[in-house]
């Protein structure tokens, strides 16, 4: 019975030794700013992960004085099994997701045909968020990844979970899935948007600048003009320049001084 006594009082010990280190997030952290992420938070035990590249470490941190000032020490010691069990589910929620991602086909015409339609409308970018969600395999890996986050760092997860919808005309949207709203619904926001000739497409009205290449008067440069007239931006043609450079259609965007924007289309032959 003392063996098992023993036991009991070393088996709690550990686990309020494991849930007072303080869980940290950086996903976006090399090994070096990790252990600096420790270090300036100060005294105490610190986990510190990186969901993104699937590195998780433990640090203990001491603050220490001489007559001059105060420092920290900081020292990187081993991940106990069990955090480790709980980070190994994050890693593994995360590539089944990305792995659900690619099974996802194009978002459907009759939905919206390009990602250019996006630009200055959330109706649009709410019905393709809805569309891409609605996924059932998608929200089941997507919850489960969610919910692992929340378990492992009490609450304090940054989803950061970023999705690329494909458009029938070959243009890409980047949405980040921000949190959950009060009906459990994934909360979607639209981060960026590129077409198939790589041109990034600007998705407001302060967006429209610099200038746009299309090698033909494709669906590019329609989806382009269906944005331009959305946001308010005047779009002239100024007819055809016979350069013997690159062929196609350049459209070119710049503020006027009376600060509007107004953008230009011209031809090359």
């Amino acid at each position: 019975m003392k063996f098992k006594a023993l036991f009991l009082i070393s088996f709690f010990a550990l686990i309020s030794h494991v849930e007072a280190a303080v869980r940290l997030q950086c996903d976006d952290c090399s090994l070096s700013q990790m252990k600096y992420l420790a270090q300036k938070n100060g005294d105490g035990e610190y986990y510190i992960a990186n969901t993104s590249n699937n590195i998780l470490k433990k640090y203990v941190v001491i603050q220490e004085q001489n007559s001059e000032t105060n420092f920290n020490i900081v020292r990187e010691v081993a991940v106990e099994t069990s955090v480790k069990q709980e980070f190994d589910s994050i890693v593994t929620a995360r590539s089944q997701v990305l792995a659900a991602q690619r099974s996802i086909p194009a978002v459907p015409e009759n939905i919206i045909p390009s990602a250019y339609d996006l630009s200055g409308s959330t109706s649009n970018q709410n019905s393709v968020g809805e569309w891409y969600v609605s996924n059932q395999g998608f929200s089941e890996k997507a919850a489960n990844y969610i919910a692992f986050g929340f378990t492992f760092f009490r609450g304090m997860f940054d989803i950061k979970l970023v999705i690329t919808v494909t458009f029938s005309d070959q243009s890409k949207a980047d949405f980040v899935i921000t949190g959950t709203d009060a009906y459990g619904r994934f909360v979607l926001a639209l981060l960026s948007a590129v077409d198939s000739e790589g041109n990034n497409i600007p998705l407001s009205a302060n967006e429209f600048t610099g200038t746009y290449q299309y090698s033909s008067g494709g669906a590019g440069v329609e989806g382009f003009q269906r944005a331009a007239t959305r946001n308010n931006i005047f779009l002239s043609d100024i007819g055809f320049s016979g350069t013997g450079g690159n062929k196609g259609i350049a459209i070119t965007c710049s503020k006027t001084a009376d600060g509007q924007t107004k953008c230009t289309k011209q031809h090359f032959f």
